[in-house]
């Protein structure tokens, strides 16, 4: 492209000057009434002609094209530092974050997640700590309510009056036997319960009469509930619950030996 520049300047392509056709005077008639030698003359001065206009076509047009190769090549003003307009910050491309990708986490970012997972575990021990010491609580109720049950059944099958001693930590089934309560420690199904050490049990209102009608000789203290054989049962309420008085279970006793069971406050 320079020696193409320096061969070939714009000044240096000049444009010849239209000469003026020169036609042989003869009088207004038209070429066809020359002679012979006079119409080959005048074919000739038009084909030269219509090669001069052809050439000097040519040139103009070369002349443009060499102005805009040599106008491309100029150089072009850049902007200073200050003309510059200011540019938005560069963003990170997709090749550069897949990158930081496959390079791993950093310290800071396997921190911020362990601490996110330590809190939503924390959160799901907490709630799961709370449903599970309910649920127990609810277990142990309705396993004396169902204990309950069966033992008025046996009293009406033996025709012996049934009896549960209440503790704090517990509580046993006894048999009125010739004349005493005989604890039934030695039975599969009413052998003697203790509850888990964060379980309370209590007593919250027995009717004595009942039990000191069907005291022993010997003196022994009755069960606080008694199962008669005609299917009746000492009135009582009572509860289970937990320590730290979370979750409670309340048990209800009727006279015709009902039990249900139900939530409530240990108050």
């Amino acid at each position: 492209m320079d020696a193409l520049s320096d061969d070939i300047s714009v000044s240096a392509i000049d444009v010849p000057p239209q000469r003026p056709l020169k036609i042989p005077t003869q009088s207004a008639a038209s070429p066809m009434s020359l002679d012979p030698s006079a119409r080959a003359q005048y074919n000739s001065m038009i084909l030269n002609e219509n090669r001069l206009t052809t050439a000097r076509n040519d040139l103009v047009i070369q002349r443009d094209y060499h102005c805009i190769l040599l106008s491309a090549e100029q150089p072009r003003e850049t902007p200073s530092a200050n003309t510059m307009a200011p540019t938005a910050p560069l963003q990170p491309s997709r090749a550069t974050i897949l990158r930081r990708h496959r390079n791993g986490f950093t310290l800071i970012e396997m921190m911020v997640v362990l601490i996110i997972v330590g809190v939503i575990v924390s959160l799901g021990m907490v709630r799961l700590t709370t449903d599970d010491d309910a649920a127990q609580v609810r277990r142990e109720a309705e396993r004396l309510s169902a204990l309950l049950h069966l033992a008025r059944d046996e009293a009406i099958v033996r025709a012996r009056s049934m009896g549960l001693r209440l503790t704090p930590d517990g509580y046993r089934f006894a048999l009125y036997d010739d004349g005493r309560w005989r604890d039934l420690d030695s039975d599969t199904v009413f052998r003697a319960r203790r509850l888990p050490d964060h379980l309370r049990l209590a007593v919250h209102g027995v009717s004595q009469a009942a039990a000191r009608d069907s005291a022993g000789d010997g003196g022994e203290p009755p069960p606080q509930v008694i199962l008669t054989p005609g299917g009746e049962a000492t009135p009582f309420e009572l509860s289970i619950a937990r320590l730290d008085g979370g979750a409670a279970q309340r048990i209800h006793g009727g006279a015709m030996g009902r039990f249900t069971v139900e939530t409530g406050d240990d108050s």
